[in-house]
């Protein structure tokens, strides 16, 4: 019943508080032992639900795809972690997951809480989990109660805010290890015989678990545990910026003593709620400002390649980057200007040109409206020998017709 369980004792990575699982040892040993069986968990404590304060101080309780408008979504992250929901415990980190996921893209919820108690889990499984956190629209508030250590922490500090119940809740333990126990030597003894084979073009099958069994650690170190321990530590810092390299390094903090770091505050579960209903509300407020300043800001946007600036508190922050694409569009637009003064000023100089050449053809025109013309013609009405006009059409005669009835009429 417990094989999920059981399976990721035997074979997986941990991201959790050492002192946990060390007073765990016996714990895991019946279980494997089948000396010991778990039964059930409450549904209650560790189900995602809605919740919603009422006006008397009372909270309704819902499924999260049942909530009222205005709810807020708790996800519970209780007990040791594990990427697939355990038979007969809490729901996995993949599950966990996909139901963060619906509470962001529900319309009637305002935003989550994580609600945490948990030494940390497995690895796999809680990067994943933890990337949605970060990733959400909605607001994320991570609500201490007891313990939020190595891979709770990992997930819990992609919220955008911490509060611990009391200032004695333990926060910490970031980092990656491995517990082997080599039962091999025991049954040898007992006269078990141990055949390990493996095909030809299988060479790297065991090498690494062998050097683990010789007490050759640095392989095992080098190509995973550190590789995973420094994506740890990286997401940490980028999700607590405050977070020194002493909060780094594996320790448990108590809540006070973490301060910025690990915490942000010390407040009761209630306040915790409220405080994602005050998030809310801030990022409705951010979001209209945020439309109002795209609408003013569009062309500085498309210089520096991004689909809109974000102003937190009223400023917006530019990279290096940002700057010289800015730098350079700017650049660009004053040859650009240079560009268009230029051939403004020849379009007026063609123009000042052709005005000048309609005046003189204008000038020329009214000359010739004024002169006399070269040549001209007389009309004449055509008489008889008697002197008597003729009847019938007038005539035009040519210049020579003219030279020869002048010369008659002499």
């Amino acid at each position: 019943m417990n094989y999920r369980l059981i399976s990721a004792l035997l074979k997986s990575h941990w991201a959790i508080d050492p002192q946990f699982a060390l007073n765990s040892i016996n714990w895991v040993n019946d279980l494997l032992s089948g000396k010991t069986e778990i039964e059930p968990a409450s549904e209650e404590k560790y189900t995602p639900y809605a919740t919603k304060p009422q006006a008397s101080d009372r909270y309704v309780y819902r499924a999260i795809d049942e909530a009222e408008k205005g709810s807020v979504a708790v996800i519970p992250i209780m007990g040791s972690l594990m990427k697939q929901d355990q038979l007969c415990g809490p729901m996995g980190m993949a599950t966990l997951g996909e139901m963060a996921k619906r509470a962001d893209n529900n319309p009637n919820i305002e935003g989550i809480l994580l609600h945490i108690d948990s030494p940390g889990g497995t690895v796999d499984g809680t990067e994943r989990f933890a990337s949605i956190v970060k990733n959400t629209q909605k607001p994320v508030v991570t609500y201490v109660d007891g313990l939020m250590a190595s891979a709770a922490l990992w997930i819990g500090s992609g919220a955008d805010e911490i509060i611990a119940s009391t200032a004695n809740d333990e926060v910490g333990s970031v980092g990656v290890m491995m517990k082997f126990a080599d039962f091999q030597p025991f049954y040898e003894e007992m006269g078990v015989k141990f055949h390990t084979v493996t095909a030809d073009q299988s060479s790297e099958k065991m090498k690494m678990f062998e050097e683990i069994r010789n007490g050759n650690y640095k392989e095992f170190k080098e190509e995973l545990l550190n590789p995973m321990a420094q994506t740890f530590i990286n997401a940490i810092k980028e999700n607590r910026p405050l977070a020194e390299d002493r909060h780094l390094s594996g320790k448990v903090f108590l809540a006070d003593k973490a301060m910025g770091a690990f915490v942000d505050r010390i407040g009761s579960f209630d306040e915790a709620v409220n405080r994602v209903y005050e998030l809310a509300d801030e990022n409705k407020t951010n979001n209209n400002n945020q439309n109002q300043a795209t609408m003013k800001t569009d062309k500085v946007n498309e210089a520096i390649g991004v689909s809109a600036l974000e102003f937190p508190d009223g400023y917006a922050s530019l990279s290096l980057a940002q700057v010289e694409a800015l730098e350079n569009r700017l650049a660009q637009l004053e040859q650009d200007k240079e560009k268009a003064d230029n051939d403004l000023t020849e379009k007026d100089n063609t123009i000042s040109e052709k005005d000048k050449e309609i005046e003189n053809l204008q000038n020329e025109v009214q000359e010739l409206k004024e002169s006399p013309g070269d040549k001209h013609s007389e009309v004449y009405k055509k008489i008889d020998q008697k002197g008597k006009e003729e009847e019938g059409k007038e005539e035009m005669l040519t210049d020579d017709d003219l030279k020869t009835y002048n010369a008659i009429k002499r």
